[in-house]
């Protein structure tokens, strides 16, 4: 897996590559302090996934994912940040990124996550996850939407789907989510289905960040 990273920190991008770099398999190719930097260095020697930050002088992070969401091949964007703002994070999602994490959280974290993002799977840190399920949580009405590389829904997320999406973020099995919900585990089995369909995702995993993703927030 060849990485890049893109952080105005050199602390950081230093921190980033002594722990990826000794990642099986985790080839960290150039860094790179800007967003303009990170594009001239990606158009002489192109990588799988770029690890980038938000708050950069000159192009920020949210408008360096969204170039490189207009090149022919684009990268996998992971942002790495320290803010945690729900407008933040839906800007970054929206632009195209793939995956969201804190800069306090521990990098052996983020190394193992970024197989599963190459894979398709949303990926979050567990703070960046309660953010979202926080604001899930206050949703009472959503829209449809048509998301890059997503379908149209069938439908939208009901008031007992969106409190399943909580709970799934909770990391909760279907039996516990059955019996919080005083219900049975083949209705919270359908409802998940449900869920997962209208969200255009196939894992649980992936049906917090793609709800989030998709623009379910007031």
């Amino acid at each position: 897996m060849r990485i890049a990273l893109v952080d105005d920190d050199a602390f950081v991008r230093g921190l980033l590559v002594s722990t990826l770099g000794q990642e099986p398999g985790v080839e960290v190719v150039w860094e790179a302090g800007s967003g303009e930097e990170s594009l001239e260095k990606f158009a002489v020697e192109p990588v799988e996934l770029i690890l980038i930050d938000l708050q950069m002088p000159g192009m920020g992070g949210t408008a360096t994912i969204q170039a490189f969401q207009k090149l022919d091949n684009p990268p996998m964007m992971i942002v790495v940040s320290t803010l945690t703002t729900t407008d933040k994070v839906q800007a970054a999602f929206r632009a195209g990124a793939r995956g969201y994490f804190m800069k306090e959280d521990n990098p052996a974290l983020i190394a193992d996550c970024l197989g599963r993002a190459l894979q398709g799977e949303l990926v979050f840190s567990s703070k960046c996850s309660m953010v979202v399920v926080e604001q899930l949580k206050g949703a009472s009405t959503v829209a449809p939407s048509k998301m890059s590389g997503e379908s149209v829904w069938e439908g939208v997320l009901t008031d007992r789907e969106l409190e399943i999406v909580g709970l799934l973020a909770d990391s909760l099995e279907t039996k516990e989510i059955a019996r919080r919900l005083g219900t049975s585990i083949e209705t919270v089995k359908k409802q998940v289905q449900s869920l997962m369909a209208k969200l255009g995702v196939n894992n649980r995993a992936g049906a917090v960040a793609a709800a989030f993703r998709a623009g379910l927030l007031r």
